[in-house]
């Protein structure tokens, strides 16, 4: 599954990041993103272009062809 398949105000962890830019890797990692990082997803957009995460206590705005390249399961706390 990936982050597009998350339910608003679950957790999640993230399992892998499927990406061959070097340069989005390295800003995903940036902003805490990376495998076994957990998460909640926030908020999604009408047209379900961007979704809006919160991971380690910050807000993360990611577009769809983003979040489509993070693998995730789901966390139980």
């Amino acid at each position: 599954m990936t982050l597009l398949d998350c339910k608003k105000g679950e957790y999640y962890v993230v399992t892998a990041i499927h990406c061959k830019q070097i340069d989005l890797l390295q800003r995903l990692y940036a902003m805490g993103i990376y495998e076994n990082s957990i998460f909640t997803l926030q908020h999604v957009s009408m047209m379900r272009h961007t979704f809006s995460i919160n991971i380690y206590g910050t807000q993360v705005a990611l577009r769809k062809n983003e979040a489509k390249n993070i693998e995730v399961k789901p966390q139980h706390l």
